[in-house]
């Protein structure tokens, strides 16, 4: 076997190797631009989740300072009812001293 008849076998050869991978090179080049696109798309995906999480923290933040400004209120309310009460109780105690001071004056 000469050069020649070696040089055409290996030609030969690889001719009919990359004939065979083609196939199996085009599956592949289909199957990672197939990944790709749902790489992409899932990128996109949890862009998306990242941004809702983001708008969610967001409103449970201000929920937080409402709920905080809603407790300070009740606690500013409880302090006036409780401030309230007491003065009603002085006036109460008051009234019924008035009211007995006056009952003795109308004795005979």
């Amino acid at each position: 076997m000469d050069l020649m008849e070696l040089n055409d076998l290996i030609t030969w050869i690889i001719g009919l190797l990359v004939t065979v991978m083609a196939g199996a090179w085009g599956r592949v080049a289909a199957k990672i631009h197939r990944n790709t696109e749902a790489t992409t798309a899932l990128r996109a995906e949890v862009a998306n989740l990242r941004g809702r999480l983001d708008a969610q923290e967001a409103a449970h933040g201000e929920l937080v300072t409402e709920i905080r400004n809603l407790h300070s209120r009740i606690g500013g309310v409880a302090r006036t009812t409780d401030h309230i009460s007491g003065q009603m109780t002085q006036l109460g105690s008051s009234i019924t001293l008035m009211h007995e001071h006056m009952l003795q004056r109308e004795k005979p």
